[in-house]
């Protein structure tokens, strides 16, 4: 007997679940009402598409011929299929998972090594949306031949491949015990616990050990359990199709003329109440391949598997009678369709039962319009098995039934009813309410009838929660006035349960800097007293929004200050927790102002700030940390000062801000077209674009020298020289770039660049302004402006290769060369051949080989005694105008 891995979560309702089988047949929510398409296989492969009505009927190109599987979205719209063709010679059809475009998705080849077999299944992997199993029963390493017979699985990822979907896993052996026969069905089972379609049992037929049950969750694929056993010499022998429906199994067995129903509850693994349904005249290879129950679970239809095989039956399984129809070439599966009716695909029609609840139903047939192949092979979707109905999941609130204050004792939480059990975390207590008097987290677990727990969120209780701050004001007198200090309660709202009713204090000042004149409201002194040249006053009062307030006089000069400190406070009646007491401060001072220019104009070295003098003060500047009255600065920003007079009093000024004049340029290179091999001049031109003075000529911030990084094709120009009064440094050459720091002074033309055209494929070379800065002037904003070289001469009758492209040309012996070497190349027609070195410059350095010769493989030595160490082009002109070019390094 299996015991189903769920059985722990289905156990505690297990006997209402029975009864409501009983007394309830139509319940079971069926996969025909799921899914939208239906896939059949023949020499074209049939579609029916059920989201028109009537349905659609295609049919494409595509060979399928037994095995046929697929899967698709809640909308029914087709995320991918299998139909698998004949091996060659039969067909040359491209094999595998086919996407929603028709295209078959890489690495699925192997799937499936031939037509004959007859059962392929997809199914949702748990726990992921967008990924699905597919199971089957062989895999191939060419076209025609089988590797293995046994139960095998894929993965397929709709995420992958931008959404139409990809191989994640593949040929994965799912069972290494024995062969496996074709029967495959996997049953969905809404689980209680979220009330979800989450667990699976993948239901097979095994030739030597009997119907076997996989449990498929988000932990895998379990281990088998054996449903049925199976006894081969009973007489059910050969391959065939498997259905379940509505709580029943069926399995037609095609060698033997017969077929096996019997009751199966997926939830704990019961089978019972066996039909053996015989059919006389069935032999080997005719006997039943096809089986599917009618809407209503007490009929079944049969097939035959042999493709001139002329009837269709119907079963009735509580009279036993047997109904046949007679159809030429029948053979094939059936299905129940989502619109309730049983299709059935022939050689050269489908054939649709309108009532396959009916005894005896009438059949009609759809005309295809084309031939078809006896298909075998359809569509078999999961099978949604759900007795029980949605269970209603729990929403957990802790109730509080007193104010969570501060005044109040124990407070009480209590969980919803209707639950089997109760666990309060922490304490672990199994009522259904609690006291609590501790602060704290507290959530509670409940347990359904059907088994599952769930655990509430978190309910805080904080029985001292309430929690206040007391604050002073700061007030700032001339000497001999006087202005109100009040002491002022912040804390919880009014209503919550805990309002404070009266208050005692304490506060603390300099009696030389301050003094009391009046104590307005109904607050009173209780001690007043100088300890250590403080005067401390103990005062009481209600717990009014204004706590205390106090009428002061300023005593003492501008230069001195008085703290006034609330040294403790305490609620009366009620435990409120004070989080901040505040302290305010007396002062009188004259107002800080910083003197100095507001403006650091671009071209300045500084700007000076000076604080107000006579203070007898430490000053200290923000954020240049200096210590004088004045400073001088140099860069632009935000500065503040704060000055400590001679008692410790500090004050802070508001910030000034600093800005450098704002100045914005424009440096840009010009764009020229010139032959190859020509020099060309191209200039590097600044403008002034705004500022408070108009041009490069005005008197503001007139820019002196600059430094830039120039970036350039090396194959198309080579750098020779800059304007008067410019320098020159190569930096580095990444790729085909070769970059050039310049440095120079500021005219009207900042420099000129002096270049020599080279000739390259993509006729033009731009020349890039990397970075640029002015020494001596920092511009506020720079714009860069690029240009380029067009070497685009018509008169050109060739173009010389970049060095990245060249091939044929090579030098051997050491290299880079010492003195000498040799070179081989290849012509393709004799004539004149010239071999002319080049500077890195491109210029022209002199003739190393001129001479006459024939088509085919040439050797040269060459010596570049005389020449200067450094890089090199070696530039050969063959017969016919063709040009290579091979860089290389002299060394000494």
């Amino acid at each position: 007997m299996l015991t189903h891995p769920c059985t722990r979560i289905f156990r505690n309702y297990l006997p209402a679940a029975l009864l409501l089988l009983i007394c309830s047949a139509t319940l079971p929510l069926q996969a025909q009402t799921r899914v939208k398409n239906l896939y059949l296989s023949a020499v074209r492969t049939l579609h029916a598409d059920f989201r028109t009505d009537p349905p659609t009927y295609n049919s494409a190109e595509r060979f399928g011929f037994e095995c046929i599987t697929h899967a698709e979205n809640e909308e029914g719209e087709v995320l991918f299929w299998l139909a698998v063709p004949p091996p060659p010679p039969f067909s040359n059809q491209e094999r595998g998972i086919i996407d929603r475009n028709g295209d078959v998705m890489p690495e699925s080849e192997s799937i499936l090594a031939h037509t004959s077999a007859t059962e392929a299944l997809t199914m949702p992997v748990p726990g992921e949306s967008s990924a699905w199993y597919m199971f089957y029963l062989n895999f191939t390493d060419r076209p025609g031949r089988i590797v293995d017979t046994k139960l095998y699985y894929a993965v397929i990822d709709m995420n992958l491949r931008d959404g139409l979907g990809g191989v994640r896993e593949i040929n994965v052996l799912l069972d290494e015990e024995s062969d496996l026969a074709e029967g495959m069905e996997v049953i969905a089972l809404r689980n209680p616990c979220n009330n979800r379609f989450d667990i699976f049992s993948l239901l097979l037929f095994d030739a030597e050990r009997g119907f076997i049950v996989r449990r498929i969750d988000t932990d895998g694929i379990h281990e088998a359990e054996l449903a049925l056993a199976y006894d081969p010499p009973s007489g059910f022998t050969g391959r065939g199709e498997l259905d379940f429906h509505n709580g029943r199994v069926g399995m037609a067995f095609d060698g033997s003329g017969k077929a096996l129903v019997f009751d199966y509850n997926p939830i704990d693994g019961r089978v019972a109440n066996q039909v053996v349904i015989t059919i006389v005249g069935f032999g080997f290879l005719r006997g039943p391949g096809g089986i599917e129950f009618s809407p209503d679970g007490n009929k079944v239809f049969l097939t035959r598997t042999y493709f001139l095989a002329n009837t269709i039956y119907q079963y009735e399984l509580a009279s036993g009678r047997l109904h046949h129809y007679d159809y030429d070439r029948v053979a094939g599966h059936a299905e129940l369709g989502p619109d309730g009716k049983v299709y059935i695909a022939t050689h050269e029609n489908l054939v649709v039962f309108e009532d396959p609840n009916a005894s005896n139903p009438a059949l009609t047939t759809v005309a295809l319009g084309s031939l078809l192949d006896a298909g075998f092979g359809i569509s078999d979707p999961v099978q949604y098995y759900d007795p029980f109905g949605p269970v209603k999941l729990p929403e957990i609130e802790i109730d509080v039934s007193e104010d969570d204050c501060a005044c109040s004792g124990a407070v009480t939480l209590a969980a919803p009813a209707g639950y089997q059990q109760y666990e309060w975390h922490p304490g672990g207590e199994v009522t259904q309410t609690i006291s609590v008097t501790e602060p704290g987290s507290y959530s509670v677990s409940v347990t359904n009838e059907a088994g599952c727990v769930f655990q509430s969120a978190p309910r805080t209780v904080e029985p001292t929660s309430l929690a206040g701050r007391i604050q002073i004001d700061t007030l700032k007198l001339d000497v001999g006035d006087s202005d109100m200090l009040s002491i002022r309660f912040e804390g919880p709202a009014p209503g919550t349960g805990c309002p404070p009713r009266s208050f005692r204090a304490t506060l603390e000042f300099d009696p030389t800097v301050v003094e009391i004149l009046d104590m307005p409201g109904p607050t009173q002194i209780d001690t007043d007293v100088n300890v250590d040249g403080q005067r401390r006053i103990v005062f009481r009062g209600a717990g009014d929004d204004v706590l205390a307030q106090f009428e002061l006089r300023a005593l003492a000069a501008a230069d001195t200050y008085s703290a006034l400190r609330l040294t403790e406070f305490a609620w009366i009646d009620c435990n409120i927790d004070i989080s901040e007491r505040g302290e305010g401060l007396l002062v009188a001072v004259p107002p800080m102002q910083i003197e100095g220019l507001p403006v650091l104009c671009a071209c300045k070295s500084e700007t000076e700030l000076r604080g107000p003098a006579g203070l007898n003060a430490e000053y200290l500047w923000e954020p240049t940390g200096a210590s004088t009255a004045t400073i001088r600065i140099q860069e632009p920003g935000e500065y503040r000062l704060t000055i400590s007079n001679d008692v410790g009093c500090v004050f802070r000024s508001d910030p000034v801000l600093v800005r450098r004049e704002e100045f914005h340029a424009r440096v840009s290179i010009g764009t020229v077209v010139a032959a190859p091999g020509s020099e060309l001049a191209l200039p590097l031109l600044f403008e002034r674009e705004s500022g408070p003075n108009d041009g490069p000529a005005g008197e503001g911030c007139q820019p002196q020298a600059f430094r830039a990084t120039i970036g350039f094709n090396h194959h198309v120009l080579a750098l020779q020289s800059l304007g008067d009064g410019a320098t020159m440094e190569i930096l580095q050459t990444i790729g085909e770039e070769r970059r050039v720091r310049i440095e120079g002074s500021v005219v009207d033309t900042l420099t000129v660049l002096h270049f020599l055209a080279l000739a390259d494929p993509t006729h033009y070379s731009d020349v890039t302004i990397r970075d640029f800065e002015w020494l001596g002037c920092a511009a506020d904003a720079m714009t860069i402006v690029n240009g380029a070289v067009d070497v685009s001469e018509v008169c050109v009758t060739h173009r010389l290769r970049s060095f990245a492209a060249l091939r044929t040309l090579q030098v051997s012996g050491v290299h880079p060369l010492v003195g000498a070497g040799e070179i081989e190349f290849e012509l393709a027609q004799g004539g004149q051949v010239r071999l002319i070195l080049l500077n890195a410059l491109g210029r022209d350095c002199g003739t190393l080989l001129q001479t006459v010769l024939p088509a085919g493989t040439h050797r040269a030595s060459i010596s570049l005694a005389g020449h200067a160490a450094g890089s090199y082009f070696l530039q050969l002109n063959k017969p016919g105008g063709s040009v290579e070019l091979l860089r290389i390094s002299l060394l000494e």
